[in-house]
């Protein structure tokens, strides 16, 4: 009996004793849910039933060598792997609605020559962005110990920016299966239902986070692997690769999957489907290892647009600066007795260092105010941090659901300073809708309002003459819809700006955007 919990007597016996045994069952049950909230990282117990159970034969490597007996790595062991694929990326971080789908896909055609021995993917692949490509063909070898970019028969390397070329590898099951054979301890987690069926979950240490390979026990061949990946706005996101539609190898007996997923918080984002599939000798097929390689560049962890490279100081103006670094430039300004800050990009360290400079250039303490001019994801990388350090936020209407949603979302896995203030930082915004003017009329908000630019905002400093384009002017020799779309805003509000900068163009005299899309307003752009 446990204090306060006194056994009630006559006719209130029939009413308490059921609510008390009641009671006694419910707080069980949550300590039950407390302890696997203990153990289980929140991501992955939201993907996997409570529903486990033992597993008696609890030999991991026994399951992993009986794994890759069943998809026949023995049986291409030597020789190579070889298939063509298309592969669909979706792109929900730059679309032109970041907030909600649908997004576009960059999509891929690609050709795969594969080791089984060491896990590492030679890939071909030539992609289509909307409005560019097919692009010239890239070089991949991707595998666990990392990704190189290999120059072509030319000696030409195609750069590859975007960061999901990191993962591939893990699309393929022989290359998971390869690595997790090759070395750390891995243990049976147990039985746990997934896709209707039963599969035996291993688990294992990887880098940073546990990971998780289901296997199913009547064929046993891989189904998923699932682990917790760093992310520069979300933290950290639950990714599973699943591997479906198995198919047999031309010549048989392997097996491999004809459709393989990336899912990051249960969304689809990489979605490959494999064509024909034939085994090869190794003088049939091209070199593949990085050694062997001479030019090949690793790819690193972060790509080189995120890298908060400190920033270089550029003086536009009495109190105004550019803030500069090879992935992104930004403007600081000092109006009256506020700091405004033209964008926050790339993540926290880039605003911590945002703010160093802020200190040095503007001696003082200033209330500071951020202004989003667009909601692509590396754009708003900095935004937790000025909200952790009570900055208001000024961005398009149609931006606070997303801003709100950065805001909001939990660092549990890697608090970040917005994590470690959760109880007194404050998200304060302030909405554009027209036009705003701030600082007794010494910084315009413009929104751009073409179909291709919705929600976004350029920024007039009259007192410097500078328009702020923010991601919207993206190359000066050449017109294209945005340009065309930022240069009529101008134009609609009245504003004759001498120069312009933005992310990624460096400052320029206005008359030179003029002279690149005035012929293009005069005749039938729309």
């Amino acid at each position: 009996m446990g204090i306060g919990m006194r056994r009630p007597v006559g006719r209130w016996a029939i009413m308490v004793e059921p609510i008390r045994k009641l009671l006694r069952l419910e707080w069980s049950r949550l300590l039950l849910v407390a302890v696997a909230l203990y153990i289980v990282p929140a991501p992955a117990l939201a993907q996997t039933s409570t529903a486990c159970a033992p597993e008696p034969d609890q030999d991991g490597g026994s399951w992993l060598r009986r794994s890759a007996r069943a998809v026949g790595v023995d049986h291409v062991q030597g020789n190579v792997l070889h298939y063509r694929a298309m592969q669909s990326t979706s792109q929900p971080y730059q679309s032109d609605r970041t907030s909600y789908p649908p997004y576009f896909d960059t999509m891929a055609e690609e050709e795969h020559w594969l080791d089984p021995h060491s896990g590492v993917e030679r890939i071909a692949t030539r992609d289509v962005w909307p409005g560019s490509g097919p692009n010239a063909s890239a070089i991949i070898l991707s595998g666990p110990q990392g990704t190189y970019l290999v120059p072509d028969s030319a000696g030409h390397m195609q750069p590859q920016l975007h960061p999901d070329v990191r993962v591939l590898w893990r699309l393929d099951p022989w290359s998971v299966l390869a690595d997790w054979r090759r070395g750390g301890r891995v243990s049976v987690f147990g039985r746990c239902p997934y896709r209707d069926y039963d599969r035996v979950v291993l688990t294992r240490q990887g880098v940073g986070a546990r990971e998780r390979l289901f296997i199913d026990p009547k064929t046993n061949l891989p189904v998923k692997l699932e682990t917790l990946e760093s992310h520069y706005l979300w933290g950290t996101v639950h990714t599973q690769y699943v591997y479906t539609n198995w198919n047999l190898v031309a010549g048989g007996p392997a097996l491999f999957p004809s459709a393989s997923f990336r899912l990051t918080g249960g969304e689809v984002e990489i979605s490959r489907t494999v064509g024909d599939l034939e085994v090869l000798t190794a003088t049939q097929s091209p070199t593949f290892m990085p050694d062997d390689s001479a030019g090949a560049v690793r790819i690193e962890e972060t790509p080189a647009f995120l890298r908060a490279v400190p920033p270089d100081t550029v003086r536009l103006g009495p109190q105004t600066y550019l803030l500069q670094n090879p992935g992104y430039r930004e403007i600081v300004t000092l109006i009256a007795d506020t700091v405004f800050v033209l964008d926050a990009t790339q993540g926290e360290a880039r605003a911590r260092q945002d703010s160093a400079w802020i200190g040095k250039l503007f001696p003082g303490a200033y209330p500071i105010v951020v202004i989003v001019t667009d909601v692509a994801w590396p754009h708003i990388g900095g935004l937790r941090f000025w909200v952790a350090s009570g900055a208001m936020v000024v961005s398009h209407r149609a931006s606070r659901n997303l801003l709100e949603r950065v805001v909001e979302h939990q660092w549990l896995h890697m608090p970040d300073l917005l994590e470690q203030r959760r109880d007194r930082a404050t998200f304060i915004f302030r909405p554009v809708g027209d036009t705003l003017s701030l600082g007794d009329g010494r910084l315009r908000i413009i929104p751009v309002d073409g179909i291709g630019s919705e929600g976004a905002l350029v920024v007039y400093l009259p007192d410097a003459g500078l328009l702020w384009a923010s991601d919207y002017i993206q190359n000066t020799r050449r017109p294209s819809l945005y340009t065309l779309e930022v240069w009529r805003a101008v134009r609609r509000h009245g504003i004759m700006p001498a120069r312009t900068v933005a992310q990624h163009v460096d400052v320029t005299p206005w008359s030179a955007v003029d002279a690149l899309v005035r012929r293009l307003d005069e005749g039938d752009a729309p």
